[in-house]
């Protein structure tokens, strides 16, 4: 009888252990995404600079381009947190009734809102996220990917839009697999401990 209990507390012990390991393997992935998606945002932030200053298109008063375009990336960036990125729009572009909205009211990406956000008249762009179990998960992967601090309440979760709408899409054209790079950052390590 001894040897039974042993057993199947070495067993427990181990099952314990093997699941810790897939928990912080899971985590290392998604916090490797998570950088892949924020480097994306600064490519397309980065165009959204340049290309005015060459003088070839319209740019905003401060700046910026009116309309970001796919051709301008030899590897179009995109939103590898979503697992459907390529069947959905690239981009919305926020109309000028929302110029001053630093982020999106719908956050979460589907058929009708883009992966990325970009507001023309203050140079942002905002990923969207994929709908996580709940509402709260899912505005703290919004805001760990956009190093932002939207609360749930500014959110439209029916798929609406809370204030101005942001309509204008440009579509997802042969996006380019995008790689992960660099390392978790303080507000990634507050982000594991708050959701520990």
């Amino acid at each position: 009888m001894r040897l039974v209990t042993d057993t199947l507390i070495a067993l427990m012990l181990v099952g314990l252990l093997g699941g810790m390991i897939w928990y912080q393997r899971d985590d290392d992935r998604l916090l490797e995404r998570v950088e892949a998606v924020r480097l994306a945002t600064k490519a397309i932030e980065a165009q959204a600079v340049f290309q005015p200053a060459l003088g070839e298109i319209k740019g905003t008063p401060r700046g910026f381009a009116l309309e970001l375009k796919a051709e301008w990336f030899d590897h179009l960036p995109t939103n590898i947190l979503l697992d459907n990125h390529a069947k959905l729009p690239w981009v919305d572009h926020t109309p000028v009734e929302a110029q001053d909205r630093a982020d999106p009211a719908t956050i979460v990406a589907d058929s009708k809102h883009a992966t990325f956000w970009y507001n023309p008249y203050l140079g942002l762009v905002r990923a969207r996220v994929p709908m996580q179990f709940t509402q709260k998960q899912t505005v703290d992967l919004y805001n760990l990917v956009n190093r932002t601090a939207v609360v749930a309440s500014d959110v439209a979760w029916d798929g609406g839009e809370t204030r101005a709408a942001t309509t204008k899409q440009v579509a997802n054209e042969a996006p380019a697999p995008s790689e992960a790079a660099g390392k978790a950052d303080p507000v990634v390590n507050a982000f594991q401990k708050a959701s520990d």
